[in-house]
């Protein structure tokens, strides 16, 4: 019996690359982690510190 001739494997394609990186669960990330940091002060959190760290929780 020999199951490697049963197995088709086609390539990856980019829609499957993408459905790896769960897109829609790193924006619900992104989004939590910008409304935790507007709501852990009184004051506007500076914009740098925003962007950069919602980029470092992205990546």
């Amino acid at each position: 019996m020999n199951s490697q001739s049963d197995v088709n494997i086609d390539p990856a394609g980019w829609r499957d690359y993408l459905e790896l990186c769960k897109p829609n669960v790193v924006a619900l990330m992104i989004l939590t982690s910008l409304i935790g940091m507007l709501l852990a002060t009184d004051q506007m959190v500076p914009f740098n510190i925003l962007l950069l760290g919602n980029l470092g929780i992205a990546s």
